[in-house]
């Protein structure tokens, strides 16, 4: 019994009648890994949110300094932030942040529709 057989429930005799069935299993099979590997991993890899600048000031000290990242949670009293460089949570008083500014990671590239026409895109600075 054939690859066919064994899949399918025939002899081997029926391989033949099978073979258009199996091939095109195998290219909706060999179709969703490459758009896993192509088109979704990166996506998969990446917070859904936009990357950005966040503002923040010690109240103790009064000295600024700024985080990449994303806001994961916001409420009156607390924020948390997953910081970019290392994928870390940190927890900061919402009276704390002083500003935030979405910005364009050095891995981020404008999406381009199939047929290559180049679209206007927002003026958003990157992260750097």
């Amino acid at each position: 019994m054939g690859v066919g057989g064994y899949l399918f429930g025939k002899g081997s005799e029926d391989t033949a009648e099978s073979a258009p069935l199996m091939a095109t299993v195998l290219g909706i099979a060999l179709f969703s890994f490459y758009l896993l590997t192509h088109n979704v991993a990166p996506v998969l890899t990446r917070p859904y949110l936009p990357a950005e600048r966040i503002g923040i000031v010690d109240t103790g000290t009064r000295q600024s300094t700024s985080e990449v990242g994303y806001v994961v949670d916001l409420d009156r009293s607390w924020s948390m932030i997953m910081r970019e460089k290392d994928r870390s949570i940190i927890y900061v008083r919402t009276a704390d942040l002083t500003s935030r500014e979405t910005c364009l990671l050095p891995s981020d590239r404008p999406l381009r529709p199939s047929n290559r026409i180049e679209l206007p895109t927002a003026d958003v600075p990157t992260c750097g």
